[in-house]
């Protein structure tokens, strides 16, 4: 930065310089041209919804929800003593350097009894997104890489593995007694911010999604083959996306409008979109 000071006492500045600039600019232009764009504290925004009615739930950045993996220990005890919400997510954004939040606010509050929320909890079910059951099961956190107990996820991922698994089916996993409910939850979490995990859609929600998410799948692969690279699939399952390359959207496409799943049929397909959209194959990567 030409030795400006102003970097050597700030040395994250550089780094997120670095990355807008290898940023997609329709990203850029989505996140920062716009009129009112200017930064909020939590507070703030609090302030904001509470007008609307509107209440603080949790992060949408699942492990933030997790203070023993996503600030450091001694900051955990502080903020489980703060009772005002402003105040102890003001001070989690001082302990990990955070330049960015994703809340989610509730309007109104729905309180459920301590057995109500057990029922519920326990009902939810998970499914695996294909990762491999390993030995040293690790998760890279902003506040540095985490490592899973083999006891707790090694059964876990079994389990998933083999089919969808309700957190009270989890609780029963890896030996006798029952882990607890928090535990059990966390561990879920976990997978899912990971990507090892995500939670099932109930059958009428996946069902409702199968028309859109075909058609979403199809416009993806239509949009790729003709030069775009969208890096997602929608999966009806859980209602949500699926990280894919390029080739494998085009391959969904393919199979989604009535071609044959084999390779024979779709080799030559993919290499002539490749060809078409200015990309050359690669023999072995």
């Amino acid at each position: 930065a030409g030795g400006a000071r102003y970097f050597d006492a700030h040395p994250t500045v550089q780094q997120r310089l670095d990355h807008l600039q290898a940023a997609d600019a329709r990203y850029l232009a989505h996140e920062f041209l716009t009129e009112n764009w200017r930064p909020l504290s939590f507070a703030e925004v609090a302030d904001a919804m509470a007008e609307a009615k509107c209440s603080y739930v949790g992060s949408a950045t699942l492990t933030d929800n997790i203070d023993a993996v996503s600030v450091p220990p001694g900051v955990a005890a502080i903020l489980a003593e703060t009772k005002d919400v402003r105040v102890r997510e003001s001070l989690r954004d001082l302990a990990v350097g955070n330049s960015l939040r994703r809340d989610i606010f509730c309007r109104g509050s729905l309180q459920l009894t301590s057995a109500e929320q057990t029922r519920l909890a326990s009902e939810l079910a998970f499914i695996s997104l294909g990762a491999p059951a390993e030995a040293d099961i690790t998760f890279a956190l902003p506040a540095g890489e985490v490592t899973g107990r083999p006891e707790v996820y090694g059964p876990l991922l079994e389990a998933l593995a083999k089919g969808p698994v309700t957190v009270a089916e989890a609780q029963k996993l890896g030996g006798p007694g029952e882990r607890s409910l928090i535990e059990t939850i966390q561990a879920f979490i976990m997978l899912v911010a990971g990507g090892q995990a995500a939670p099932l859609a109930d059958a009428a929600t996946a069902r409702a999604a199968q028309r859109t998410c075909r058609a979403l799948n199809l416009a993806i692969g239509e949009a790729n083959a003709t030069g775009d690279d969208i890096a997602w699939l929608a999966a009806p399952a859980f209602s949500g996306g699926i990280p894919s390359d390029w080739i494998e959207t085009l391959v969904v496409k393919a199979m989604l409008s009535g071609s044959p799943g084999d390779v024979e049929t779709l080799a030559p397909m993919v290499l002539a979109a490749m060809r078409s959209a200015g990309r050359a194959p690669k023999r072995e990567g």
